[in-house]
């Protein structure tokens, strides 16, 4: 899965998503992700709570540290529903500008 891929997504809830597919580790602390996408650790966590919700990423107990919370990419969302109904959707939509990349996003 790409973050790019994601449509229907927030442009905060895309970085942290983004941030999670360039990690290397399979499961990221979730202060790693406030410190590499430059967002306040509220709104990493809200938008962790969307990519959850959505069951883009799982949140879980860090192992090396029972304090903290761990997050991890899904291999396989819970969106093929959402997917086959976006293959019929006119091409037109890609028209639509969302930052896709951290890049594109401008912090306020």
């Amino acid at each position: 899965m790409l973050a790019a891929d994601v449509d229907d997504i927030r442009p905060s809830d895309r970085l942290v998503l983004w941030a999670l597919e360039s990690d290397e580790r399979r499961l990221v602390p979730q202060g790693d992700l406030v410190e590499s996408t430059g967002l306040p650790p509220a709104t990493v966590t809200e938008a962790l709570h969307r990519l959850t919700d959505r069951a883009l990423a799982e949140r879980t107990t860090d192992p090396t540290d029972a304090r903290r919370k761990a997050v991890t990419i899904t291999a396989d969302p819970d969106t093929s529903a959402e997917a086959d109904a976006d293959a019929d959707v006119d091409a037109d939509a890609d028209d639509v500008s969302i930052p896709r990349r951290p890049a594109d996003i401008e912090h306020a």
